[in-house]
């Protein structure tokens, strides 16, 4: 054991430095409010760092407000490769074990909370990114909401720091209707469509929109042609899919049904 088994890390936002990093976090994927509507989280196998933040945490206790931090999703080379925002991070405990092993227990709050399968993905990725296409294909539907929030923190700004190299306009991406039987099928096959396995292109409406807006792989105008369009028809909510033309058209999308 060591930090070379680190897959977390608390940065500090006030000292922007890096806290601690830890091998494991328990309650905060699974997250249990107090009446405040704060929830804690505890770090387990804690490794501190020589900083300013570090003594931040150490010196404060019970209901001092520390400030706002991050907390990294680490891959196996303890790369970055996840962020979550928690405000008003607070300390509650401190505890050493026999071996040396520190847990430390922290509490904040969230606007939007993650998703509880969402740590289960991460996992997936220690080892680096999804490698095929339709990876998400057999997964639960509360899995694949949690492949696209995976997705789309890997594709954030805060996270991927290489600027993105949007492909030119008038491409033709290409989406399989088979695969597709609800509207997160949807954007999970529309995001590899676009940048590859593990890729993101929005995971709504609202979202998407933003994404035809340019910074996210492709460039407007472009055609997205679906093979086995009736599939895709029978099987989206109608008002989803008329939200979703139209969203595209306003956007100079094509969503070509008829595909062969």
């Amino acid at each position: 054991m060591g930090l070379s088994n680190a897959h977390f890390a608390v940065y500090m936002e006030n000292t922007e430095t890096l806290a601690c990093y830890a091998e494991h976090c328990t309650g905060f994927f699974t997250q249990k409010y107090l009446p405040d509507g704060r929830f804690h989280f505890t770090l387990i196998r804690t490794y501190p760092q020589s900083s300013e933040s570090w003594q931040l945490i150490s010196k404060q206790s019970g209901s001092s407000t520390i400030g706002n931090c991050d907390l990294w999703i680490l891959d196996s080379n303890q790369n970055k490769i996840g962020s979550y925002f928690i405000a008003d991070l607070q300390t509650g405990s401190k505890k050493v074990d026999s071996a040396g092993d520190m847990e430390l227990t922290l509490s904040g709050w969230m606007w939007s909370p993650p998703n509880p399968a969402a740590e289960s993905v991460w996992r997936s990725r220690y080892e680096g990114p999804p490698k095929d296409l339709g990876e998400w294909k057999d997964l639960s539907e509360l899995l694949k909401e949690a492949w696209l929030e995976v997705a789309r923190i890997q594709n954030s700004p805060q996270v991927n720091v290489e600027t993105k190299q949007d492909a030119s306009p008038h491409t033709q991406y290409m989406i399989d209707a088979n695969s597709i039987g609800s509207s997160v099928d949807f954007f999970c096959a529309l995001g590899e469509s676009i940048n590859g396995p593990g890729g993101y292109f929005g995971d709504n409406l609202d979202s998407l929109s933003d994404c035809l807006c340019g910074g996210f792989g492709a460039s407007v105008p472009f055609t997205i042609n679906v093979r086995h369009g009736k599939k895709l028809t029978d099987r989206l909510p109608p008002q989803f899919l008329s939200d979703l033309i139209e969203v595209m058209s306003h956007a100079k999308v094509t969503l070509n049904l008829e595909y062969k």
